[in-house]
């Protein structure tokens, strides 16, 4: 009786089985049994005696299959609360530690976890994470607050830099704020005038109360007074703060390159 449908494990039994008399039997013996093992397993020929040639050790390829979940949506809601505590883990990040994180979460009180969705929780991929977090992601970046403005004026004026500077020069330097403003954007606070020289990595910072153009350019000038090289050039973002006559008139008088990203 020939057999029309045979699993991969039978198959590997019967291979295991069939072998031994396969390597000796006669060449007429070995036709046979090779024409019977074909119709059986449905292999073609080449494959047949590859797999039953001595010396040939057949491997099964293992297939490690995660146990499925189907995550609720209240799942969803304690895993948005821990992606919230974990400071906006990728999914990457966040798998691994998760089932961790969940048990001290659980231990200390933090979180009211239920025990169906902790253990759900513990199993889930990282790229169901990020498939499920993706709407709260966009939503996080339509709520974030940036302090920098395009500046309208001068931008046919003031070059686009799209290659790197000679970096074997000191004095190139990248000009950037950072803003300390907490969660709200609301109202006067302290921001930081960083600048970097890109071969030495030699970074200074002034605080600005505010981004005025004046306080800016202030800020710089003390800066480039504590330099231990001269400023030659300087590449800001495109906000409002650099983007404007002043700074510009500024470096045009000092002689001071001055490219934008």
């Amino acid at each position: 009786m020939v057999i029309t449908k045979i699993s991969m494990t039978s198959k590997r039994k019967y291979l295991v089985r069939l072998k031994p008399r396969y390597l000796k039997a006669n060449k007429k013996t070995k036709s046979e049994m090779l024409a019977e093992f074909c119709r059986n397993t449905t292999y073609n020929n080449k494959y047949a005696i590859r797999i039953l040639r001595a010396g040939h050790e057949y491997k099964m390829k293992i297939i490690n299959r995660k146990g499925h979940y189907t995550y609720s949506n209240e799942d969803i809601f304690w895993l948005k609360k821990i992606w919230e505590i974990m400071d906006y883990s990728c999914g990457q990040r966040l798998s691994p530690q998760l089932e961790e994180v969940i048990s001290k979460l659980v231990l200390f009180k933090e979180l009211d976890i239920p025990q169906a969705s902790q253990e759900r929780l513990k199993h889930i991929s990282s790229t169901t994470i990020d498939n499920h977090l993706q709407r709260f992601k966009h939503e996080l970046r339509l709520k974030i607050n940036s302090t920098t403005r395009p500046g309208s004026l001068l931008k046919k004026q003031i070059s686009i830099r799209t290659v790197s500077w000679n970096e074997t020069r000191i004095g190139y330097c990248e000009l950037d704020t950072v803003a300390h403003c907490g969660d709200s954007a609301a109202g006067e606070f302290i921001s930081s005038l960083d600048l970097t020289d890109i071969l030495t990595q030699w970074t200074e910072t002034e605080a600005l109360l505010g981004k005025a153009q004046k306080r800016v350019i202030a800020g710089l000038e003390n800066i480039k007074n504590r330099l231990p090289f001269p400023l030659l050039a300087i590449d800001p973002d495109n906000g409002s703060e650099f983007i404007n006559w002043q700074l510009f008139e500024y470096c045009l008088t000092r002689t001071i390159e001055f490219t934008r990203g």
